[in-house]
């Protein structure tokens, strides 16, 4: 029987549980968490979830700011 690999989402799922124990996430405390996994398959894992984080960090806030006291 094949196995099926360590997907995406069972990468995400241990990077969350590291970062809320307050770990930085790594190829291989993502490999403790799972219990399985080629580096190789976790490391792409990981850069995709970095990627992603990247590119969805919220907008800058704007320049100016609306005076909220009104006389």
């Amino acid at each position: 029987m094949a196995r099926s690999g360590v997907r995406y989402e069972d990468v995400q799922k241990a990077i969350h549980q590291l970062l809320q124990r307050g770990e930085t996430p790594g190829v291989q405390k993502i490999r403790e968490v799972l219990g399985t996994g080629s580096f190789t398959t976790l490391s792409e894992h990981l850069r995709q979830w970095k990627i992603e984080r990247e590119e969805n960090r919220d907008e800058r806030p704007p320049k100016t700011y609306p005076n909220p006291c009104r006389h």
